[in-house]
């Protein structure tokens, strides 16, 4: 079965400009530009807002991108973890050598956990330590 490519078009006057959007681990704004970084590390650089980019993304099926704060847009695919304490989230593909971390506003890290529960279906596997042992539960509404 082959996987189906989910691609978007940037067009502007002097180009077209062809992006795959299950590569794109992160969106960030750099004035009146965007910059793509891919999962294979590479990035790119489009005279386009980050509200463009999330209109063009809401159209497409089966990828999901959440604006963190101001200048972010992120794969939902490629989070493996949200510290708050930290202000941090981990972005991860078994294919990089090693893990990215996006340094976000307090705020922007609530809100996102609370996204990413909220899309999960509840009730959710948790897990927690007590007494340094890790114990799994449910979270129940």
């Amino acid at each position: 079965m082959n996987k189906q490519n989910h691609n978007i078009y940037f067009n502007t006057r002097d180009e077209l400009t062809k992006v795959c959007l299950d590569d794109v681990m992160y969106v960030t704004s750099e004035g009146n530009y965007l910059v793509l970084r891919f999962k294979s590390g590479r990035t790119q650089m489009l005279l386009a807002s980050l509200s463009n980019f999330e209109q063009l993304t809401k159209s497409v099926p089966d990828v999901h991108f959440l604006r963190i704060g101001r200048s972010h847009v992120v794969n939902l695919a490629y989070i493996s973890q949200v510290n708050s304490l930290r202000k941090t989230i981990t972005l991860v593909d078994d294919s990089m050598r090693e893990a990215l971390e996006l340094v976000v506003p307090k705020e922007a890290i609530r809100a996102l956990k609370q996204t990413m529960e909220q899309s999960l279906n509840n009730p959710i596997p948790c897990f927690h330590t007590h007494n340094g042992n890790m114990e799994a539960y449910r979270e129940e509404e």
